[in-house]
């Protein structure tokens, strides 16, 4: 214990002057509006520059026995430095903390060198106070630097008044010459975004909603302040697209759904169907463009912001593309209007999910799929407390034009997730509705089987025959008898379709589901009449009828 005491003592002196002259360059820096990035640098040029003075101490005491090595530790101090200038350049928060316990452990060194304390257990007890220095530098850094960039924006937008802002617009719709007052913000914004400064950008863009919500809550005509907001807004998204900056355009996509979703719930549905506009034309322009891949483990936790983050990146349950961005936004301004009986409004949210949704199904993002199946639910929810039976038929047609074109999209004979999720909704919608809208749910059901059956995919159609089985067992406990009775003609028609196709497995599962519902007494007559349909195929295709008939009565068909 006393052999260490030493060793506590030294570090203990270096660890105080390192943490004055980290927190000296952060505020000085940070109050001079430099860059405070590149602290971590700061620090290996403090270890360089000290490493000379001790060399310069080698030449005047003529201690030649030692001068290379000491130049050799110069230049590795050199490496250590340019090493922290490349890491602040890469602008994240792993590369910028990495940065800063380099430069901490370099200083810590050079000066334990410097005064002769050299020791191995002192190194260690300086690399661990060094590492936790400089996470909570960084963390001072981080917020000196988030206070600055708000202040900034804050000034810009802290003496706007409403009245003031729609006169300027007025003047602008009318063409007369007039400043723009929103301008300065979306230059800064602009000129961030151009030179990747994402922090400084994604800052300026969440003063938007806050400007927007101001203007919401106010008096007085407030039309063109939205309208321009939502240029801005527009303008911002397509720049960010441009620039491939993903994380830019999210933000953008978030301000354009808390903007749609304030006005929804305010009941204003003539803002709401303007924020809709502009975003379902980025949608339609975003779409022509190359799709932007999914992220990696490792940049997600770069990009992190804290615990909670760290934690939805391991239970993949982070948003990393803007058209899953853009689906939860739209789905947010959905279930506000839908809640609101804003019926337009919530008709063109359900048409823009519909669409991101198509895409998704081509692109495989069953990601965003799965959330839009989450939203479309949560829609249908709403509209049927309020019994809006043309928005009911909307959700159900948008689901089974989402299934065919993941039918259409997906290889022939392999099983698609995507199919899964749409199958899944208009199960729960089905259920959710009743039935009063079975007919629809099961019409949607059959045209999908139909296009699986007709491009041979077996399980696909498998997947689905049940799902029509469950809701005509449904239908014939409510003594729904038209309903049942179309449910089972659905069967029918996808098993006719897969008997010609020669698709056994569907074949089988359709003459599974008949067995089981000729059971049912009340519809045992139609069940009949449908067999005696398909006895037709005897004679077309012996062998996939007899596959059909021993399924049938392998079954206990009656």
């Amino acid at each position: 214990m006393e052999i260490l005491i030493p060793d506590i003592v030294d570090t203990a002196l270096i660890s105080g002057v390192i943490s004055l002259f980290l927190i000296a360059d952060i505020l000085i820096k940070n109050y001079l509006k430099i860059n405070i990035r590149d602290v971590g640098a700061d620090l290996s040029i403090g270890s360089v520059v000290i490493q000379f003075g001790y060399i310069s101490i080698i030449l005047v005491n003529q201690q030649m026995d030692i001068f290379w090595s000491n130049v050799l530790l110069a230049i590795c101090f050199g490496l250590f430095w340019v090493a922290g200038l490349w890491l602040a350049s890469k602008r994240d928060a792993l590369t910028d903390m990495l940065s800063y316990t380099i430069g901490t452990f370099t200083l810590a060194a050079s000066i334990m060198h410097f005064l002769g304390t050299f020791k191995p257990m002192g190194m260690i007890m300086l690399f661990v106070y060094s590492l936790i220095l400089s996470v909570l530098a960084f963390l001072l850094a981080d917020y000196l630097r988030t206070e600055s960039v708000k202040k900034t924006y804050e000034k810009l937008t802290s003496d706007l008044q409403i009245y003031d802002m729609s006169e300027s617009y007025r003047k602008l719709e009318a063409g007369k010459e007039n400043i723009d007052p929103l301008q300065p913000v979306v230059d800064i914004i602009r000129g961030a975004v151009r030179n990747n400064d994402d922090f400084t950008a994604s800052v300026g863009v969440k003063t938007i909603p806050k400007l927007c919500s101001k203007v919401l809550s106010s008096g007085g005509k407030k039309n063109l302040i939205i309208k321009y907001i939502n240029i801005h807004l527009y303008q911002l998204a397509i720049l960010s697209r441009e620039e491939e900056n993903r994380f830019v355009l999210m933000e953008v996509i978030d301000a354009f759904g808390a903007i749609g979703k304030e006005a929804s719930q305010a009941g204003m549905e003539s803002f709401t169907l303007q924020s809709l506009d502009k975003m379902s034309g980025f949608f339609e322009l975003h779409r022509e463009i190359e799709y932007f891949p999914q992220l990696d483990k490792l940049t997600l936790i770069k990009r992190s912001k804290g615990i909670k983050d760290l934690v939805d990146i391991f239970r993949n349950k982070v948003v990393v593309t803007p058209l899953h961005k853009l689906a939860i936004a739209t789905g947010d301004i959905g279930i506000a209007s839908a809640k609101k009986d804003m019926l337009d409004s919530t008709e063109k949210s359900v048409i823009l999910l519909k669409k991101i949704a198509l895409d998704a199904a081509v692109n495989r993002d069953t990601a965003t799929l799965g959330k839009i199946r989450e939203v479309l639910l949560e829609v249908a929810r709403t509209v049927d407390s309020k019994d809006q039976k043309h928005l009911k038929k909307l959700i159900i047609y948008s689901l089974r034009d989402i299934g065919i074109k993941t039918v259409q999209e997906s290889p022939d004979r392999e099983k698609h997730d995507c199919l899964d999720k749409v199958i899944e909704a208009l199960e729960e919608v089905g259920e959710l509705f009743g039935m009063d809208s079975l007919a629809d749910v099961t019409s949607a059901l059959k045209d999908i089987g139909v296009v699986a059956a007709r491009k041979h995919s077996d399980e696909k159609v498998s997947r689905i025959i049940p799902v029509m089985e469950n809701f005509c067992t449904v239908a014939a406990s409510s003594n729904q008898s038209d309903n049942a009775s179309l449910a089972v003609n659905a069967i029918v028609e996808v098993c006719e379709i897969s008997i010609k196709e020669q698709m056994v497995e569907s074949t089988a599962s359709s003459s599974k589901s008949l067995a089981n519902l000729s059971n049912i007494e009340s519809i045992s007559a139609i069940v009949s009449e449908a067999i005696f349909e398909i006895g037709k195929f005897q004679e077309i295709d012996r062998e996939m009828f007899a596959l059909f008939d021993k399924t049938y009565r392998k079954s206990g068909g009656r």
